[in-house]
């Protein structure tokens, strides 16, 4: 009979259309409703564990749970885990010591289905896994063999490794997992011995040499070349291991297909191809081989392995995982996130398409537990949930991408910063566990912390606002009313107002005794002579009077005291060193300066989630305005604030080598800081839980302890040029700013004078034209001249004479 049905998809040219998301959300969604109602979370449903049992829906629940795209679910998810998984925690699955049948695999899964759902009782789990470790280093352990994936070491291996990644924290210690490891290798060579073998390693479960996934070889070697660092630590376990897979790629069909055990290497035809027995399975074993050792032999068999697959593996025993068309679609998501070709995510998809098709539900088998995570659907629906995201997809207990042991390096133009809850960068390779660590330190937040380890701070990293400072805070009229304190310029006001007034009363009294004094005493002359004497400049006025000549000397000498004050304090603040106006974020706000960020992304992640409100306005009123968006280079910017007027934010490393290399002495001078964040510590990061992180902490120690650290600071961390600037080192110059209020002054002279000339010329014309009126009221004031010349018997003194 037959195993598998035709390939309707083969044949190049037609094009069948692929499941949508909606498709396959409503395909999981059937399959659940039928595993609710036909599967009841009871004690007589526990036998079998994860591979039968309903502790294996219990993980599907908790496998849905983990799916970003089917988050509107999570609550539901969890708590369908938990309810599945309380009759195998109530009684006992099988062996206790058996993973995928017995306990140890309901004890892994509860660790972690309590760790999601924030239960502190995870940990009861987690140590009940743990006190299982003694009985499996017994070389006795099982009579049955006890190195294999359900009962055996390779089991406990798997399920303490993805224990470790869902629950970011390592459950056994490296020592403990090469213990472990020791007792598999030696087993496999006692074995390989007694049954003179051809490979250095070989195993039996029941007596039979089983090369596949479930009982066999390519599952306990997968685990060894997975414990990372192991093949390093016992280097002839290495040999031997890499010695055996290579054994076993050797045994590929040209079809290719492995024989289930060794037993059938006579066989001409090798029908099964399943994952528990045949290609579907020992793929994996291939796949790792190739990360690891980086061998395209291996590569090459897993691409050989996925062609028999896409032939033959549309079986008829039903849709699960271990020998189903579920477990054989996996092959084709395992060498996509291997090649990166979609025509294999395509297959996979064509391989879910098939199960809803009319022949399948119609000449496929129903298993014997239809509902079950390795035979039946709830495995069906976690293939179908990895569809929704091909990128993490992975066979249940069986991700050959992490613990990676061979090095590899990613560039990546982000630190990591997240959106929508993954992040993305340095940071979000760390968290899918595309990298074990990064090579750049990143900054401490809190936000990263969740998703990976900060192993050690390496140095600390300073950004600041950088900017000339300004030689005067206020408006352009401040530079010649700074000299003086405002209480001092009233009080000079005062003095010189009470001068000048007394000034003219003193110059009227004189004119009304002295009649027709010809020398003028109005206001606007005693104003002049104020202006004249506070500009150290002279005017004629009468001075017959001793009171006058005191008042006009008193003003004189005030003037002069004033005036050499006032330009000893100019000249000491050209001589003197600069004042820093700007000292705050808010000082600059309020400046004239205009400003600009370093075009960085954790400047532009900072603005987007600070709460400061001086931050704030300053990012809305100078940096990211309407009209310009102000993030540069380094040089740019630094450029800018070279010729003034403008600040910029800028790690003072770049900022400083462009400052020596291109500011004169005086520019580096009247550069001024000031701080958005206080200088941030940067360091070392590795994924949550790495093996490695006691490597990296003493390995970055040691770097600074030796003082490499600090001699690579010292070349890529320029340190701020000194301002090396002497008093009367440098020329004192006044610029336009300083000199504009005076050039206005004058231009404002000028017009008003110009407006008070036609002013006169006007009121000129009009005395023309109406002589007569002038005329009378002169002789209305000789008139009373003759009265006073009567009374006193004074005769005039002067003959008037009138000109028609």
């Amino acid at each position: 009979m037959v195993r598998y049905f035709p390939n309707p998809y083969v044949e190049e040219g037609i094009a069948e259309k692929e499941p949508s998301h909606d498709d396959l959300t409503q395909q999981i969604n059937e399959y659940i409703k039928n595993i609710t109602t036909r599967l009841q979370p009871s004690n007589r449903n526990v036998d079998g564990g994860l591979y039968v049992g309903v502790t294996g829906v219990s993980y599907m629940f908790y496998y849905l749970f983990k799916n970003p795209l089917l988050k509107d679910s999570k609550s539901f998810f969890i708590e369908k885990a938990v309810e599945y998984l309380q009759p195998a925690l109530d009684s006992s699955a099988g062996e206790r010591t058996s993973f995928l049948l017995g306990d140890a695999g309901t004890f892994a899964l509860a660790a972690v289905v309590f760790k999601a759902k924030e239960d502190e009782r995870y940990t009861d789990f987690i140590k009940n896994y743990k006190a299982l470790y003694n009985q499996y280093l017994n070389p006795k352990f099982l009579k049955c063999g006890g190195d294999e994936f359900f009962v055996g070491r390779a089991g406990y291996l798997a399920g303490a490794l993805w224990m470790h990644k869902e629950l970011q924290t390592p459950v056994l210690t490296r020592e403990e997992m090469y213990n472990i490891c020791d007792v598999i290798v030696e087993s496999g060579r006692d074995y390989s011995m007694k049954s003179k073998s051809r490979c250095p390693l070989m195993y039996h479960y029941y007596n039979t040499q089983y090369l596949g996934a479930a009982h066999g070889l390519s599952f306990i070697l997968q685990m060894l070349l997975t414990v990372p660092g192991y093949l390093q630590f016992n280097t002839s376990a290495g040999k031997d291991v890499k010695s055996t897979v290579e054994y076993i790629a050797s045994l590929q069909t040209k079809e290719g297909n492995w024989p289930c055990c060794m037993e059938e290497l006579v066989l001409d035809d090798h029908k099964l191809i399943h994952w528990c027995h045949g290609a579907p399975g020992t793929v994996y074993l291939m796949a790792k081989a190739y990360l690891v050792f980086n061998d395209q032999r291996f590569l090459d068999s897993c691409i050989k392995a996925g062609e028999v697959v896409w032939q033959k593996g549309l079986l008829r025993k039903g849709p699960g995982i271990c020998h189903g068309i579920a477990g054989n679609g996996y092959v084709f998501l395992l060498l996509y996130r291997l090649t990166g070709d979609d025509n294999y995510l395509h297959r996979a998809k064509m391989f879910a398409n098939f199960m809803k098709s009319e022949v399948f539900i119609r000449d496929s088998r129903l298993p014997d537990n239809p509902e079950s995570l390795y035979e039946g659907i709830a495995g069906t629906v976690c293939f179908l949930s990895d569809l929704l995201t091909p990128e993490i997809a992975e066979f249940p207990f069986q991700d050959v991408f992490s613990n990676f042991n061979h090095t590899e390096v990613q560039r990546t133009n982000s630190w990591g910063y997240s959106h929508n809850g993954s992040f993305d960068g340095l940071v979000g390779a760390l968290q899918r566990r595309e990298a074990e660590f990064g090579c750049s330190p990143v900054l401490f937040k809190i936000n990263r912390a969740e998703v990976v380890d900060y192993v050690v701070p390496t140095w600390k990293t300073k950004h600041t606002f950088l900017f000339r400072q300004p030689k005067y805070q206020a408006s352009n009229y401040s530079v010649y009313t700074r000299p003086l304190d405002g209480v001092v310029w009233r009080c000079m006001l005062g003095v010189l107002l009470i001068a000048g007034l007394t000034l003219n009363l003193i110059l009227k009294v004189k004119k009304t005794n002295d009649f027709f004094d010809g020398r003028d005493s109005s206001l606007s002359l005693i104003w002049l002579l104020v202006c004249s004497a506070v500009c150290q400049q002279g005017m004629p006025v009468n001075k017959n009077a001793v009171s006058a000549r005191i008042i006009i000397f008193v003003i004189f000498m005030f003037s002069m005291m004033i005036y050499q004050f006032y330009n000893a304090n100019v000249l000491s603040s050209l001589l003197n060193e600069q004042y820093y106006y700007i000292r705050s974020l808010k000082d600059l706000l309020q400046s004239d300066l205009k400003a600009g960020v370093e075009d960085m992304l954790f400047n532009k992640d900072y603005f987007k989630r600070t709460t400061d409100r001086v931050t704030l306005d300053l990012y809305k009123a100078k940096i990211a305005t309407d009209k310009h968006y102000n993030f540069f280079d380094a040089e740019y910017g630094m450029g800018l604030v070279k010729h003034g007027g403008f600040a910029f934010h800028v790690d003072t490393s770049a900022a400083y080598s462009v400052m020596r290399r291109t500011f004169s002495e005086r520019e580096i001078c009247e550069v001024g800081e000031v701080q958005l964040f206080p200088p941030q510590y940067v360091g070392a990061v590795a994924v949550r839980g790495s093996q490695y992180r006691e490597y990296i902490a003493v390995g970055v120690s040691k770097l600074l302890e030796n003082g490499l650290m600090s001699r690579i600071k010292s070349i890529w961390e320029s340190r701020k040029p000194p301002c090396a600037k002497q008093r009367y080192s440098t020329i004192m110059a006044v610029n336009i700013r300083e000199f504009s209020m005076a050039l206005l002054f004058l231009v404002c002279g000028y017009i008003i004078s110009l407006l008070i000339l036609l002013l006169e010329i006007y009121v000129h014309k009009i005395k023309r034209i109406t002589p007569n009126r002038g005329r009378t009221h002169l002789k209305k004031i000789m008139k009373v001249h003759r009265v006073k010349n009567v009374i006193h018997k004074r005769p005039l003194r002067k003959k008037i004479t009138f000109l028609n």
